[in-house]
């Protein structure tokens, strides 16, 4: 039997494990990216917090600075909110091609599977033992976090943008 050129033989084994191992580690390499970034904001958000406060708390009434670093938290949270919202997209699609690479493995194998299964709410059975997530556990994702704290910060500076227009 001829093959096409289109047709590409079938992957033994030791392929599919190396690039189930690839991708896992790409996986992982992107969570640290992203844990990264999200500490950066952390930081940077944080700084003009403690600016704000403590320009707000002196006897020095700059109404300059107190409207520009709410603005400037402001527009710094919209930018991570959007990046958060990219990165999640990043993350799983990179979950389900290493998913879409187990699916040539045996089911007792298939560990990413089981755990986006159960990151998305679904019973995991393994053995005679089965997993679970309760109502808020799914509700609360950690991979949400890089959208949910730019998006809690976002709140927190418009409040001290208006604060700064009430101070007298």
């Amino acid at each position: 039997m001829v093959q096409s050129e289109n047709t590409k033989p079938p992957l033994s084994n030791a392929e599919i494990i190396q690039l189930i191992d690839m991708s896992a580690r790409g996986f992982e390499h992107a969570e640290v990216i992203v844990q990264t970034r999200l500490n950066n904001f952390l930081l940077a958000a944080s700084i003009l917090c403690l600016s704000w406060v403590t320009m707000f708390a002196s006897n020095i009434h700059q109404l300059l600075v107190l409207v520009c670093l709410p603005i400037l938290g402001a527009v710094l949270s919209i930018f991570w909110f959007i990046l958060g919202m990219r990165q999640q997209k990043f993350l799983q699609l990179n979950m389900d091609l290493t998913c879409k690479l187990e699916n040539h493995l045996d089911k007792e194998y298939r560990i990413s599977q089981s755990i986006s299964q159960l990151q998305n709410g679904n019973t995991v059975k393994k053995g005679l033992k089965r997993y679970q997530l309760n109502m808020f556990e799914k509700w609360f994702r950690s991979r949400n976090l890089i959208s949910w704290i730019p998006a809690a910060f976002f709140l927190v500076f418009i409040v001290f943008l208006v604060i700064s227009f009430l101070k007298k």
